[in-house]
């Protein structure tokens, strides 16, 4: 009795997995896609790609340039703007303040005139005592903001410091003040009232 040959069906030859087929059938599928992996990047254009980075990068670069400059434009600015406005509030004050010291400088000249005229019996008074004390602390205090009284009698006539009342002959060279009516004050080197002179016209 002869052994019965067993088919082997056609279906399970279909149903190999991956592991079941041949060593050679696989390395030929690899070496397929290979070739598709390698003509892709066949295809591009490499200079063109460098080209498009490198154009790229001097978009950025310029785009970050042109911030740093807007940016440094804007912090001049903001300083700018800062200063004028520290400016602005030092000019303020400054001019409340000479405003305010204009009005106290006829106060200080009958301050003078009152001690200036004292007799010497009258100069022991408590009250005329009083007012030269009161005298000295208002000259104090100008000379601490910045007032300072102008030099007049001696000095040659300055048209910046002094206002000439009259001119009479004198043997003082002329131009020379001979006599103050009113004192000068200048605020910060600022000139707030001219000294009011009498000016030699000479011989």
């Amino acid at each position: 009795m002869t052994e019965r040959e067993i088919p082997i069906s056609d279906e399970k030859e279909e149903g190999m997995s991956e592991e079941q087929v041949k060593p050679e059938e696989r390395s030929e599928h690899h070496e397929e896609l290979a070739g598709v992996e390698h003509h892709v990047v066949e295809g591009v254009d490499h200079d063109a790609v460098v080209e498009m980075l490198e154009k790229r990068i001097q978009e950025l670069e310029g785009e970050n340039e042109t911030l740093r400059d807007q940016r440094l434009r804007a912090i001049a600015d903001l300083d700018n703007t800062r200063r004028r406005a520290e400016q602005d509030v030092m000019t303020t004050v400054q001019y409340a303040n000479e405003g305010l010291l204009k009005k106290l400088l006829p106060i200080v000249d009958d301050f003078e005139r009152s001690v200036e005229s004292a007799t010497e019996e009258q100069g022991t008074d408590p009250f005329v005592k009083g007012v030269a004390m009161i005298r000295s602390k208002l000259a104090k205090l100008l000379e601490e903001e910045g007032v300072e009284r102008i030099e007049a009698v001696g000095q040659p006539f300055d048209v910046e410091l002094h206002e000439a009342m009259m001119r009479q002959p004198s043997d003082k060279p002329e131009d020379i003040i001979l006599t103050e009516l009113e004192p000068g004050y200048t605020y910060k080197g600022k000139v707030i009232r001219h000294a009011k002179v009498i000016v030699s016209a000479g011989e």
